[in-house]
């Protein structure tokens, strides 16, 4: 894990060109079900992931507007 002086963090890179950048793959705990519609029902929840193993379905949040689900 890496920290430059701008801020940006990298997991398994040195040069991170992002806030947070992971090289490889990032994983979800797998849950059942969409999340609660107060996670995602306002600007701060905007970008909140959550993937339900059981219908393999990934949530994300899009903060006033709910969410997505793919």
């Amino acid at each position: 894990m890496s920290e430059l002086a701008n801020g940006h963090v990298g997991i398994g890179t040195s040069s991170p060109d992002s806030a947070l950048q992971v090289s490889g793959y990032v994983q979800l705990d797998l849950t059942s079900g969409a999340p609660p519609s107060g996670d995602c029902d306002a600007a701060e929840g905007a970008g909140r992931m959550k993937f339900d193993d059981t219908f393999d379905t990934l949530y994300i949040c899009s903060g006033a507007s709910g969410g997505i689900s793919k």
